[in-house]
């Protein structure tokens, strides 16, 4: 059985949508992100022994470290109030599915935007993220889109590097890399 097709674990669900039960988890957008990364680290352990795929390919592995103060989106596309229905009242059948919902959640809340549309799926738009070329650990600012998971290099050409992780930035590490500043509304 791949990892994708593993059942999600009642016990692990029931857990997961105890979370909204927090007297503060909606209360900002930190609070909420802290929540989240809190229960996939009091599960990774158990997450790993099924499969470690499952935390890499939902880029759980490089977000859960992020100091939310530091790379909090300016604007996340989120709307606390809506959080209880669009991520903890519908149970997915696999836990990857769930770790997906999740992994996109916190990634929605660090992300940077670019300002720039995807040239492939036209109606997306590209988000920074700082690419760790696994092989060499070469490090690079490149745009991505969430959508159809088209990629770029700062100059527009189309990103063909090797395998590489991804992880969040802000102003400052674009910044370091020489990347003006984003568009404040983003």
């Amino acid at each position: 059985m791949d990892y994708f097709d593993i059942p999600l674990e009642n016990d692990l669900w029931q857990d997961f949508i105890s979370l909204k039960n927090q007297p503060d988890i909606f209360k900002n957008y930190e609070n909420y992100f802290n929540t989240l990364v809190t229960w996939v680290k009091k599960h990774k352990s158990h997450i790993e022994s099924i499969n470690h795929e499952l935390l890499v390919s939902n880029r759980l592995d490089t977000v859960l470290d992020v100091d939310i103060e530091k790379y909090l989106s300016k604007n996340p596309e989120i709307l606390l109030d809506m959080e209880i229905k669009r991520v903890f009242t519908r149970r997915p059948k696999t836990i990857d599915s769930l770790l997906m919902r999740i992994g996109d959640t916190l990634w929605e809340l660090v992300r940077c935007h670019s300002g720039k549309d995807c040239p492939s799926c036209i109606d997306a738009e590209l988000n920074y993220i700082l690419a760790e070329i696994r092989d060499t650990k070469q490090r690079k600012i490149v745009s991505e889109c969430d959508t159809c998971g088209y990629a770029e290099n700062l100059d527009g050409s189309k990103y063909a590097d090797e395998y590489a992780d991804g992880y969040p930035v802000n102003d400052d590490d674009l910044a370091k890399y020489g990347v003006a500043k984003r568009l404040s509304t983003s």
